[in-house]
């Protein structure tokens, strides 16, 4: 049984190009500046890595039982998620997947 196609509307990456921003809209990563959010998040991380911790995901979400879904849903998705660990939380995930993969490929990795 196959799924059904869906149609996906993104934004424009480009639109999200550092030639775009001001550089006073850049990241400033003085401590100072780290919002709580992130303080916590980043301190919960640091707690669970742990040997047991590890197992315990990679038993709990590896089996692959989760969904099944397709590439444009799994994006779909992703751009709904806000990830608290990142200060700049105003362009969708999956934005920031895209320039993550075009500054690999321009990086040739």
């Amino acid at each position: 049984m196959s799924t059904p196609l869906i149609h996906v509307q993104m934004e424009d990456p480009s639109e999200f190009t550092p030639e775009h921003k001001d550089k006073s809209e850049f990241r400033d990563f003085r401590m100072h500046n780290v919002p709580e959010r992130v303080k916590r998040v980043y301190s919960e991380m640091h707690r669970k890595q742990t040997y047991a911790f590890v197992n315990q995901k990679m038993s709990e979400w590896c089996r692959f039982d989760h969904a099944e879904i397709t590439v444009m849903e799994a994006l779909e998705i992703l751009s709904s998620y806000l990830d608290e660990s990142d200060p700049d939380v105003d362009m969708p995930n999956s934005i920031h997947a895209f320039q993550t993969a075009e500054g690999m490929t321009c990086d040739q990795l």
